[in-house]
């Protein structure tokens, strides 16, 4: 290839890793096999990172106590642990309205949709936030973090949160197919020893003008839907062990400009792979993925 920054080998791919290869191999090789990033604050994972652990303090709480009388004490609790280290957007930025308030009005909204999901006890919670590193048939392993396991009508769902910006009238479209989905599944699978049905994929919807609203989607999988799934990942994998071995890591021009901006665009732009490494040393920062830990990633990501 020519680049003479570190390389970093992943002795584990997760969907994010393997989403970003499957779009281009090139970003793939600077974000998660050079480790680089933009510096400063993406507002919209900010607030996703801190919804997540609202929920996740939430129902950690409910899960050692369950104590309907306390819900105001985990509440109290998972806002305290989701607002740590929050930081505004400033003024003017296209994401300016995710404020600590907006934050703090969405976590409300959640906890009363909460509450009564616990009082009706369709839904049971099973874990939250559970971190899985399996093996795949071929050997390699496969990782991801997983919100929620839970229990309806006898049968086992997984449950993801997304926020987002961005709703059209198919966006649910995108749940079915969807490999971080079909790879969730799998993993429960192998986890419970039961079948999983699918995934509850609430969507929380938040723009400048709306929100927020909360949008639940069904996705069902099937024995068929693991085994093509199956068939992708191994297939990816091959596919990225082949770019590591002969170090070539082809660009896929059609998605530079794909949701706006690819963060390496410039990187691309550059005469030679001298130039490539003085840009990303000068315009980029080190930014350590790890799906284990999200938390600890520095840089902004797109």
């Amino acid at each position: 290839m020519g680049t003479s920054l570190p390389q970093v080998d992943r002795e584990v791919y997760d969907n994010s890793v393997m989403s970003t290869h499957q779009g281009c191999p090139r970003k793939m090789f600077y974000q998660y096999r050079l480790n680089r990033a933009s510096a400063g604050k993406n507002f919209p994972i900010q607030f996703g990172i801190s919804y997540h652990k609202f929920r996740d303090v939430l129902e950690t709480h409910w899960l050692k106590m369950q104590d309907m009388e306390a819900a105001q004490l985990y509440y109290d609790d998972a806002v305290l642990a989701a607002s740590e280290g929050w930081e505004d957007p400033p003024v003017g930025h296209k994401h300016e309205y995710l404020t600590l308030s907006r934050l703090r009005t969405t976590m409300a909204d959640s906890f009363l949709k909460w509450r009564e999901e616990k009082i009706n006890a369709r839904l049971v919670v099973i874990h939250t936030e559970r971190p899985f590193d399996l093996e795949l048939p071929s050997g390699r392993r496969f990782g991801g973090r997983i919100d929620q396991l839970l229990e309806w009508n006898g049968k086992l769902w997984l449950r993801d949160f997304k926020t987002t910006g961005r709703m059209g009238a198919s966006y649910d479209a995108r749940f079915d197919p969807n490999n971080q989905i079909s790879g969730y599944v799998w993993a429960l699978q192998i986890l419970s020893g039961r079948p999983v049905e699918g995934a509850i994929i609430e969507v929380v919807y938040n723009t400048k003008l709306k929100g927020p609203e909360f949008h639940p989607f069904l996705a069902t999988r099937s024995a068929f839907h693991i085994e093509s799934w199956l068939e992708t990942v191994e297939n990816e994998l091959n596919d990225i062990e082949r770019h590591v071995a002969a170090d070539v890591w082809p660009q896929r021009t059609d998605h530079c400009l794909h949701f706006g901006q690819c963060a390496f665009l410039e990187a691309c732009q550059q005469s030679s792979w001298s130039a490539i490494d003085d840009w990303l040393e000068s315009r980029t920062i080190e930014s350590v993925w790890d799906f284990m830990n999200p938390d600890k990633e520095k840089g902004v990501t797109d």
